[in-house]
Protein backbone atom coordinates (compact mmCIF):
# COMPACT_ATOMS: atom_id res chain seq x y z
CA UNK A 1 0.00 0.00 0.00
CA UNK A 2 1.31 3.20 -0.79
CA UNK A 3 1.83 6.52 1.23
CA UNK A 4 -1.08 8.27 -0.80
CA UNK A 5 -2.96 5.75 0.07
CA UNK A 6 -2.53 5.47 4.08
CA UNK A 7 -2.64 9.21 4.22
CA UNK A 8 -6.01 9.31 2.48
CA UNK A 9 -7.35 6.50 4.63
CA UNK A 10 -6.41 7.64 7.87
CA UNK A 11 -7.57 11.30 6.93
CA UNK A 12 -10.38 10.36 5.24
CA UNK A 13 -9.58 13.22 2.47
CA UNK A 14 -12.15 13.99 -0.13
CA UNK A 15 -12.68 17.10 -2.38
CA UNK A 16 -9.80 19.62 -2.25
CA UNK A 17 -7.77 17.63 -0.04
CA UNK A 18 -7.80 14.64 -2.28
CA UNK A 19 -4.32 14.91 -2.22
CA UNK A 20 -3.54 13.85 1.20
CA UNK A 21 0.05 14.97 1.54
CA UNK A 22 -1.52 19.13 1.59
CA UNK A 23 -2.17 18.45 5.30
CA UNK A 24 0.67 17.28 6.68
CA UNK A 25 3.12 19.61 4.65
CA UNK A 26 0.85 22.33 5.96
CA UNK A 27 1.72 21.24 9.44
CA UNK A 28 5.10 21.20 8.81
CA UNK A 29 5.35 24.51 6.79
CA UNK A 30 4.12 26.19 10.65
CA UNK A 31 6.77 23.67 12.17
CA UNK A 32 9.41 25.65 10.09
CA UNK A 33 7.54 28.91 10.59
CA UNK A 34 7.70 29.03 14.37
CA UNK A 35 11.30 27.45 14.41
CA UNK A 36 12.53 30.58 12.28
CA UNK A 37 10.75 33.08 14.25
CA UNK A 38 13.16 34.68 16.35
CA UNK A 39 15.44 34.94 13.27
CA UNK A 40 11.87 36.39 11.16
CA UNK A 41 11.45 39.27 14.15
CA UNK A 42 15.23 40.11 14.21
CA UNK A 43 14.73 41.34 10.48
CA UNK A 44 13.92 45.21 9.49
CA UNK A 45 10.32 45.53 9.52
CA UNK A 46 10.50 46.42 5.68
CA UNK A 47 12.71 43.36 5.27
CA UNK A 48 10.82 41.68 7.84
CA UNK A 49 6.96 42.07 5.71
CA UNK A 50 8.61 41.15 2.64
CA UNK A 51 10.01 38.11 3.23
CA UNK A 52 6.34 36.53 4.74
CA UNK A 53 4.66 37.99 1.45
CA UNK A 54 7.85 36.25 -0.56
CA UNK A 55 7.16 33.03 1.42
CA UNK A 56 3.74 32.99 1.51
CA UNK A 57 3.61 33.55 -1.78
CA UNK A 58 5.41 30.59 -2.62
CA UNK A 59 3.88 27.84 -0.02
CA UNK A 60 0.27 28.96 -0.53
CA UNK A 61 0.97 28.79 -4.44
CA UNK A 62 1.90 25.57 -3.82
CA UNK A 63 -0.20 24.01 -1.28
CA UNK A 64 -3.31 25.91 -3.31
CA UNK A 65 -2.32 24.68 -6.80
CA UNK A 66 -2.46 21.30 -5.54
CA UNK A 67 -6.05 21.49 -3.81
CA UNK A 68 -7.02 23.27 -7.55
CA UNK A 69 -5.60 20.35 -9.48
CA UNK A 70 -7.68 17.79 -7.74
CA UNK A 71 -10.61 18.98 -9.60
CA UNK A 72 -8.82 18.66 -12.87
CA UNK A 73 -7.56 14.99 -11.90
CA UNK A 74 -9.93 14.02 -10.74
CA UNK A 75 -13.04 14.93 -12.59
CA UNK A 76 -11.62 13.94 -15.82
Amino acid sequence: MSVRLVLQSLLNTEGFLHFAWVIPAAFLVVVFLLGYVRFILALLKRMRRLFLIAGSTFVGGALGMEMVAVRYRVCS
